[in-house]
């Protein structure tokens, strides 16, 4: 018999540097996601748990702490349901030399960080500034939920040829994408095509989550969506609201 996976988009108005409040809304997600939705697999934003972009603070000590803290309060938190969260992850390169910090997404099940993806395609231009911050790393990562082998890249490394190939040939049959995608006229526009472009090329389902509200002078729209292997788009979460 067929098993089905049930997953939930949590478009959500996540702050800056509000690291408490952000769990909080994480950990409520999570439950209404398991109790009432049934959910097998909550997929939150690009870096959800600090917000987008936090910037200067990812040069602060105990900020990072802090997030790692949140992390790991979560996981004690929230059982029985597979989330896949935003959060920088610091990994030390060698003993003797400075940490590294990525920008990373965290799959937790049942008290346990159960593996990480981090982003490979750090944008800096524009708005975006992310290589001041974050080390890129290039390790495709992929998660049986279900026996469906779910397969993850963030933001813009949909966006750039290597990412999404490399998680298809580690076995992913379905490609999870946290985002925090600004609203640019005809963003959106751009974002389907891309992801049609992407699933037809790859023959592979994709769930793109983005998040909402406004970030100093940065408005994210949200416009989550499941674009289907086929090239056609459904699911959508809508504009400029919480879902």
């Amino acid at each position: 018999m067929q098993q089905t996976l049930r997953i939930v988009i949590a478009q959500l108005n996540l702050h800056v540097g509000d690291i408490h409040k952000n769990l909080q809304k994480h950990i409520e997600a999570a439950e209404k996601a398991r109790d009432q939705l049934h959910a097998d697999l909550i997929i939150f934003p690009e870096l959800s748990l600090t917000g987008y972009p936090p910037e200067d603070l990812l040069l602060r000590h105990s900020f990072i702490t802090a997030c790692t803290d949140a992390l790991h309060e979560f996981a004690n938190k929230v059982h029985g349901i597979h989330c896949l969260i935003g959060h920088p992850q610091t990994s030390p390169h060698h003993l003797y030399v400075e940490h590294h910090l990525y920008n990373s997404c965290s799959v937790v099940y049942n008290g346990k960080i159960v593996g990480t993806y981090s982003k490979l395609h750090l944008p800096n231009y524009g708005v975006f500034d992310e290589r001041r911050y974050f080390d890129a790393k290039d390790e495709p990562y992929v998660i049986n939920i279900k026996g469906l082998p779910v397969g993850v890249v963030i933001c813009e490394d949909v966006w750039a040829p290597g990412p999404l190939e490399k998680t298809i040939a580690a076995g992913a049959r379905l490609v999870v994408i946290p985002n925090a995608s600004p609203f640019t006229a005809n963003k959106h526009e751009q974002r389907v095509e891309t992801l049609k472009k992407q699933a037809l090329q790859n023959n592979v389902p994709l769930v793109y989550v983005n998040n909402i509200g406004g970030q100093d002078e940065l408005v994210f729209d949200g416009g989550s969506m499941v674009m289907q292997a086929n090239g056609k788009a459904s699911h959508f979460s809508g504009f400029f609201n919480e879902a």
